[in-house]
């Protein structure tokens, strides 16, 4: 992963905030999604290698294709100068740091490191360590009202880094530059295991080509923009992550099937997705793994490692882009907050953006049923912005305003989301023509003060 994360802004606690993510660490979570590495592979023209016998790549020949032990120094400089031929770096310098740690340690280094900011390795919406109980609570429960986060599913910031260390093989932290390699007692020498510490390899190309922490910072970034910029970067080291996967398994890279492939990745994205729920604190761990794999590596496919470089000139800003957007598309702007009633406390102003909009839906029971609508859903989506207020009365209140390509998508949204209001919570759907406005309170006779406060500013 990269230090890219979702967060939602407050606008009085921006600049630190945006601070503290330039300083997050880059990590790499394979998962399940390592194993279809060969699953879309074409048949080759030759007879099959032995197993563990590798293939090389062209333009990249000269290396073993085998495994090692990554923790020895030779096996550390195979990986790099393989990553670096591959990402097209003809003086890539020396290969950064790499040490193992325990999962407490690899903790802590993060905490120390990244000023006492956890790691999430997801939406980091409502992670933010610096925040006081009371803070993190509302940001949760606003996500909470929508269905964008399960019920019950975080309690506290310790939970969220909790959830996420538990769950790496490794990461690259910027600050330092190093690579840090969790011990959980699992080999080190398989295939897994270098790919994950080429992937990191990857990253500190990338940081010292590109300055990961400066990457699309050019602007405010909300949510959605930094799911969108977390995969160009893990979607590019993902790709080179695969290409070394299909070389040491005896592939020919020239005849994988990369558009099946990709395809693949997407549609076990999607099963993911589904399974895991609460999309406002995974997707970030989902999506740019795989919609960012299929975006860095269609690229690659048409234009190589100095095609898909280029893209760091002007970086995805939304995940309707990674998902196949056209960049030239007008998105609805909502410049207006709505004026918060009286006792409430505005919490969080935020973008959910096309992903994390539509993978909500996977909180219905019948979210597989309605999977094959989700790519009519967000290739409609036309903007969004999310409030959360909160009152130590009257609970949190969230308002959420919609765009969306046509009056038939923003109906069939609308249709499929008024079920996933958890219990004690009142919420009402508006939708006019293409326009979808949510309102979600605890207390009920705010709702319709609430509607009138959002309409004034998203009629």
């Amino acid at each position: 992963m990269t230090s890219s994360h979702h967060r939602a802004e407050r606008p009085t606690d921006h600049s630190r905030r945006k601070a503290s993510r330039q300083r997050r660490p880059a990590c790499a979570r394979p998962g399940a999604l390592l194993l279809v590495a060969l699953a879309a592979c074409g048949e080759s023209r030759e007879r099959p290698l032995p197993p563990r016998t590798g293939r090389a790549i062209p333009g990249c020949e000269g290396f073993e294709y085998q495994t090692c032990d990554i923790l020895t120094a030779g096996c550390q400089e195979e990986l790099f100068s393989l990553a670096a031929c591959l990402y097209g770096a003809d003086d890539p310098g020396a290969a950064p740091p790499v040490r193992q740690l325990d999962e407490a340690g690899a903790l802590a280094l993060i905490l120390e490191t990244s000023d006492a900011m956890a790691l999430t390795d997801g939406s980091d919406v409502m992670s933010d360590m610096a925040l006081d109980e009371a803070a993190f609570r509302a940001e949760v429960r606003g996500l909470e009202l929508i269905g964008l986060l399960d019920p019950a599913t975080i309690e506290s910031p310790a939970d969220v880094a909790d959830a996420t260390i538990e769950s790496l093989l490794a990461y690259y932290l910027i600050p330092t530059r190093e690579i840090v390699i969790i011990d959980r007692g699992d080999p080190v020498s398989d295939l897994e295991a270098n790919s994950v510490l080429a992937h990191e390899f990857v990253h500190a190309l990338q940081d010292r080509r590109h300055d990961l922490g400066s990457v699309g910072t050019d602007v405010e970034l909300d949510s959605d923009g930094y799911l969108a910029r977390s995969s160009l970067i893990e979607g590019e080291a993902s790709v080179y992550q695969y290409l070394l996967m299909f070389a040491y398994q005896g592939a020919d890279v020239r005849n994988v099937n990369f558009g099946a492939f990709f395809e693949q990745l997407t549609s076990i994205g999607m099963e993911v997705t589904i399974e895991l729920g609460s999309p406002a604190l995974t997707a970030d761990s989902v999506f740019p793994y795989t919609f960012g794999t299929r975006y860095a590596g269609q690229r690659w496919v048409t234009g190589g490692s100095a095609g898909l470089d280029a893209v760091y000139d002007a970086p995805p800003r939304t995940s309707w882009e990674v998902l196949g957007g056209d960049v030239a598309t007008d998105f609805a702007d909502f410049a207006q907050a709505p004026a918060p009633l009286d006792g409430y406390t505005p919490r969080m102003d935020d973008v959910a953006g096309a992903w994390v909009s539509v993978a909500m839906l996977a909180g219905l029971d019948d979210a597989d049923a309605v999977a094959s609508e989700w790519p009519t859903l967000t290739g409609g989506w036309r903007g969004d912005h999310l409030w959360v207020f909160d009152s130590p009365e009257a609970g949190t209140a969230t308002l959420w305003a919609l765009e969306w390509a046509s009056a038939e998508v923003a109906a069939r949204f609308a249709e499929l989301a008024e079920t996933l209001a958890p219990e004690g919570v009142t919420l009402r759907i508006d939708t006019s023509a293409a326009s979808t406005r949510i309102t979600a309170v605890e207390r009920s006779e705010d709702l319709e003060p609430w509607r009138a406060r959002l309409a004034e500013v998203v009629p």
